[in-house]
């Protein structure tokens, strides 16, 4: 729309958004019942209750991914004038950037990481969540870095030019995230190693205190404070859950490059 110059309005966002979720799960279902389809019957049924009992970390997975990134800007639209939870949330979303190449090389490893497990491999497990973690880290430090040298000509560019005032929790954001990438995917390690409970834990815990955090911190820091809330929150987390992942499976999410360590990883990968 705004291409052909038309101005939007809220509805027709909201619209335009619902039509979009709506197609969006319409082709999943298709695809994915195709592909299920195609899968057959192997091994054991899985009951739905053991499904559901399982289901309570991935929603705290989702709630806590919320948190991180969206709650921020209800806080401040309740706590402090409007034009400062926007100028929040534009930082927030180019923010977001930093994070892309951590979430599709969690996802592109995830399918690797319960064959290995599966298969005991252990020595291949590490290899491969190292590899990973140093393809997603370096482009994140890159883009966080490039954010908090020319942050306020890319919001500038992006939105307008009072957008730049956000540019302080834009920094800070960016920089937070590209050093939480730096600890791998611990998440979706314990998360597909049937070590749910303990990633519930860590994010039931951290989801409370990134919300009070930012409860607290808003009213007198405002976007900055809050800012700095969901930057500490991130690399909080991400420390605990790698630290819980090497105490639990012996396993370093570190990231770590090799030749071989690349090799495996491409290998695993086509595999």
């Amino acid at each position: 729309m705004l291409a052909f110059g038309s101005q939007l309005v809220l509805l027709d966002v909201l619209k335009i958004t619902a039509v979009s979720t709506l197609l969006a799960a319409v082709l999943g279902i298709f695809l994915i019942s195709r592909l299920v389809a195609g899968l057959g019957s192997h091994g054991s049924p899985i009951g739905t209750t053991q499904v559901l009992r399982e289901a309570p970390t991935f929603l705290l997975m989702r709630v806590n991914n919320w948190l991180l990134n969206s709650a921020a800007v209800w806080v401040l639209g309740f706590t402090r004038p409007i034009e400062e939870a926007a100028l929040y949330g534009a930082a927030n979303v180019v923010a977001l950037l930093v994070l892309a190449p951590w979430q599709v090389v969690s996802a592109a490893t995830s399918p690797t990481i319960i064959a290995l497990h599966a298969n005991n491999n252990k020595v291949a497990l590490e290899s491969v969540l190292r590899t990973s973690a140093a393809v997603a880290a370096l482009p994140g430090l890159l883009l966080g870095i490039f954010l908090f040298l020319f942050g306020k000509d890319v919001l500038s560019i992006l939105f307008t030019s009072e957008y730049a005032a956000g540019y302080s929790a834009l920094a800070i954001l960016a920089i937070g995230r590209g050093i939480s990438t730096l600890f791998g995917s611990p998440i979706a390690l314990l998360s597909m190693t049937h070590h749910q409970q303990a990633v519930l834990r860590v994010l039931l815990v951290g989801s409370v205190l990134t919300l009070v955090g930012y409860i607290a911190a808003a009213d007198v820091y405002g976007a900055v404070g809050v800012a700095t809330v969901s930057a500490a929150s991130a690399i909080f987390q991400g420390l605990l859950l790698a630290i819980v992942a090497r105490r639990v499976l012996a396993i370093n999410t570190l990231p770590h490059v090799s030749a071989d360590g690349w090799r495996g990883f491409i290998r695993h990968l086509k595999n």
